[in-house]
């Protein structure tokens, strides 16, 4: 399903910003994880596949 959302995307010119936060992983202080990383994987869709 998303290969054929990606072929018929249309380019878009405009500039999205998604931010990124990231904590350290309290089990492993030299790896970092994502805070909130299904909000943050469906505001990447969301860009990618809306232009939002």
């Amino acid at each position: 399903m998303y290969i054929a959302a990606v072929k018929a995307a249309k380019l878009s010119g405009k500039t999205i910003q998604v931010d990124l936060q990231l904590e350290a992983n309290p089990d492993n202080k030299s790896q970092w994880k994502i805070v909130n990383e299904t909000a943050f994987a469906q505001k990447l869709a969301t860009a990618f596949f809306a232009g939002q």
